[in-house]
């Protein structure tokens, strides 16, 4: 290239050099007329088309998925197409991507290969916004095709090249291997996507050979201006023989043309040395000559055949040219014809070993190299590191569009060429004037204002402004604002959440440079709130689980999604929005201060509640033994550090024997516990009554003279440790003792004396005895026995029934007396039990 590139501020310094030259990048595409791109997977361009809005649409192709992508005019992604630009389809199978063409409504038509089964050729159709055309192939938007009728479903076909007609038909070309050989294939399908029967043989196909036996391939494929189907590949005598260039042409209806070569089919030797070579492409000019495109002994090889299949002898003299495109090792991929019938050979060959570069070369239709453009009649450009340019597009003001793979197809590129009578001659600033309201919530509109202004050249720049945040965008038309400045504005919707850079891309156009500017709106998330409406069973019981409840509310007609978090500060729980609750088991005693976190999500703002009190109470089991009950029973809360209450209840004729846990103490029959600071255990245990009695008996004397009176003090006690009630006192009198009179002395007893407390013969009634109380009795009798015998009188106590009587041994009490004559002692007889009350043994002692 003649000239050297400036970026936009020295074109700015040196307007002398705004002019250019055929073959110079186009200003108005990309940056300084390249395109880099990363689109994460299967980035090379295989193919390419335009669509009727000036969208470039490219294909490409990574294991079992497609690539589709939209490019506005002036070279980035259309955020308006296949949802952000770009779109990687998963079909399961597809295996080979290989050309892309739109039909009249804009939709895109993409061929290939599918393997589910065996290999069968592939149509897939977008709408033109670059989703799946459902109206297509049956509901899934692509289709299967066997190119062969012989072969269905046993055969290996590949769709190459597509095409439709003037009446949306897609149009196939490819070929389909039957045994060890390839055969060449044309089919046309119906818009819906079946097998046109109107086409072929009768079934929507064709397939055909140069010879029996022979191997052909398809490669490219035009339709010529009275429909007729033009394509170029490859054939030869067996796949291990060198290849000779396959043209051939068919009807509009799918039949063979004899009008061309006589059979419809043309084999020439594009090196004119025997050596290998196939068409690569071709192109048809005004009055439907062929112009084919092939590889020869690594050469160009270029052809031209008249309507009839003759070769045209005005082409190198012969009809066949050989040429290079820097000398060395080239890589063809396409030929275009201008509007004034030059040729464009574009490929990309090795400018030194190791670095491929994207190439055009313009030739005259007679095969002369046309030097005018780019100086030397080839234009190379290294837009990164080893180019490939796969694919071409010349635009209708012939401008001319190279598309690929850079980086050994890791990143996507283009470039765009300028071609006769075109110029860089303007260049422009855009600068964003206002982008407002900033913040902004998501989903809301910002409105972006923005000037574009010429500063080399002259005139005042028009057209549209592409304003986009990466994945949204609007359309500002610009309208003049004075001198040589115009401005506009247009509202962009915000619907990612973040720091978003909103560029403004003036797309420039023939003549007037790209430009663009940025600026930074933050997008915020839409406010929520949270709130905790039921928490269970308050106070719950530490280590219990209950159900929090909560709400997310955010404006009228929204619905956040994402999970809520609710914690005391020690445990947690996690629920969705839409679950509205979550269970958490609160392991800490105390007032617990429950609240939700609403955490967010792509749309929604976090939030969180008002703290809600939550008392999460001690537990404290109480149980009871048999025989009795205490209350309350079983599980009790008590509130940290409060001491609680529980009433133990014997049953009747039980006591209460022990009452033990958490630190507590028994006051009569009522059970405090200590301040609760953990959990712990009441228990109260019951047992039958028990009391130790005493029974003790004397008359102060050890003999009795017949026929005189005696005076027996008799004490009971009790020993404890219960109190009793109805303990039986019996003194069963011998018949030596008679006229016996008893009475209860209340002055020398501790314990209330009993109804009757006096009576006459023997002593039997029934006394109560709180422990280490006392009764004093005194019975009054005449001794009526013989001399030298001997009265021996005996007294009890007896426990009531139900009781346990500890032990027996003072629960009887005797006194012998023996009888003699007057004033006659007798020593030995007369001894009293020791006795454990103190007031019982008192009031034996006392003589009264």
């Amino acid at each position: 290239m003649r000239l050297a590139r400036f970026s936009c501020f020295s074109l700015m310094l040196w307007p002398a050099l705004l002019w250019a030259a055929p073959g110079d990048l186009d200003c108005s595409f990309g940056s300084e007329g390249k395109v880099i791109a990363d689109l994460g997977s299967a980035e090379a361009a295989y193919s390419v088309a335009r669509q009727s809005t000036g969208r470039f649409i490219t294909v490409g192709g990574s294991g079992g998925a497609l690539r589709l992508s939209g490019w506005t005019p002036g070279g980035s992604l259309d955020r308006r197409f296949a949802g952000a630009g770009s779109s990687l389809i998963s079909i399961p199978g597809l295996d080979v991507v290989a050309d892309v063409t739109v039909d009249s409504q804009d939709r895109i038509l993409v061929g290939g290969r599918i393997t589910v089964g065996d290999a069968d050729g592939f149509v897939a159709r977008f709408l033109a916004d670059g989703t799946l055309d459902t109206s297509f192939g049956g509901g899934q938007g692509y289709v299967n095709v066997e190119l062969s009728d012989t072969t269905d479903g046993t055969a290996s076909d590949t769709v190459t090249a597509i095409r439709v007609d003037t009446t949306d038909r897609p149009v196939l070309a490819g070929y389909v291997r039957i045994a060890n050989n390839d055969n060449a294939a044309v089919a046309r399908l119906t818009t819906a996507g079946a097998l046109d029967s109107a086409f072929g043989g009768g079934d929507g196909r064709v397939d055909f050979s140069v010879l029996g036996g022979s191997t052909e391939d398809i490669r490219a494929m035009v339709l010529d201006h009275v429909g007729r189907i033009a394509v170029t590949g490859a054939t030869a005598s067996n796949i291990q023989s060198n290849r000779n260039t396959l043209v051939a042409r068919l009807t509009a209806a799918g039949v063979l043309d004899a009008t061309f070569d006589g059979d419809g089919i043309k084999s020439l030797d594009l090196s004119e040395t025997g050596a290998d070579d196939f068409g690569q492409d071709l192109t048809v000019g005004a009055n439907d000559e062929m112009f084919v495109l092939g590889y020869a002994l690594n050469d160009v090889g270029l052809a031209r055949i008249r309507v009839d299949g003759s070769l045209n002898t005005a082409m190198a003299s012969d009809g066949i040219l050989r040429t290079s495109f820097l000398g060395g090792q080239n890589v063809i991929e396409q030929v275009l014809m201008q509007n004034d019938g030059k040729l464009l050979v574009t490929g990309w060959p090795v400018s030194q070993p190791g670095t491929f570069v994207f190439a055009a070369m313009r030739l005259s239709n007679t095969g002369v190299l046309d030097t005018t453009w780019g100086g030397t009649g080839v234009v190379t450009t290294n837009v990164q590191n080893l180019n490939r340019a796969y694919t071409a597009w010349l635009l209708p003001d012939q401008r001319l569009l190279l598309a690929g793979g850079l980086l050994n197809d890791t990143q996507f590129g283009m470039a765009r060429y300028l071609n006769d009578g075109q110029s860089n001659q303007n260049t422009t600033v855009t600068q964003i004037t206002t982008a407002s309201p900033n913040p902004v919530l998501i989903g809301g509109v910002v409105t972006v204002a923005a000037t574009v202004s010429t500063t080399a050249g002259s005139g005042t720049p028009g057209g549209n402004l592409i304003i986009s945040d990466g994945q949204n965008q609007c359309t500002a038309t610009l309208a003049p604002a004075g001198g040589q400045t115009a401005n506009g504005s247009c509202d962009l919707t915000m619907s990612t959440v973040g720091v978003r850079t909103i560029t403004a891309q003036f797309d420039g156009a023939l003549g007037t440079c790209r430009s663009a500017a940025s600026t930074s709106v933050t997008v915020q998330r839409l406010p929520t709130s949270v709130t905790i409406s039921s928490h269970g069973s308050n106070p719950s019981l530490r280590g219990d689980s209950i159900v929090v409840q909560y709400t997310v509310a955010a404006g009228p007609g929204q619905t956040p999604t994402g999970q809520v978090t609710v914690t005391d500060g020690v445990d947690s729980c996690t629920g969705t929005v839409a679950e509205g609750q979550c269970t958490v088991t609160l392991n800490t005693a105390g007032n617990r201060l429950l609240r939700a976190t609403y955490a967010g999500d792509a749309t929604f703002g976090n939030s969180q509640s008002a703290n809600v009190s939550h008392v999460v109470q001690v537990r404290v089991i109480a149980s009871a033994g048999p025989n009795g009950s205490i209350s309350p029973n079983g599980v009790v809360g008590v509130n940290l550090n409060q001491a609680r209450s529980f009433q133990v209840l014997p049953e009747l004729g039980f006591r209460v024997d022990t009452v033990t846990g958490c630190g507590g103490t028994l006051n009569g029959l009522t059970y405090t516990t200590a301040p609760a600071v953990a959990d712990c255990s009441v228990q109260a245990l019951f047992r039958v009554p028990m009391a130790d009695l005493e029974i003790a008996k004397t008359d102060g004397q050890t003999t009795v003279v017949p026929n005189t009176s005696t005076v027996y003090r008799i004490v009971v006690g009790n020993a404890g440790p219960d109190a009793v009630t109805g303990a039986r006192v019996h003194d069963l009198l011998p018949n030596s003792l008679q006229s016996a009179v008893w009475t209860c002395r209340a002055d020398l007893s501790t314990a209330n004396c009993p109804t009757p407390n006096a009576g006459t013969g023997n002593l039997d009634v029934l006394v109560d005895l709180e422990p280490g109380q006392n009764v004093r009795f005194d019975l009054l009798a005449t001794s009526v026995a013989d001399l030298d015998t001997v009265i021996e009188n005996i007294a009890t106590i007896t426990v009531p029934v139900g009781f346990d009587p500890l032990s027996t041994a003072n629960d009887q009490a005797a006194d012998q007396n023996l009888v003699v004559n007057d004033g006659l002692h007798v020593d030995g007889f007369e001894g009293a039990p020791e006795l454990r009350v103190p007031a019982a043994k008192a009031a034996l002692e006392h003589g009264d």
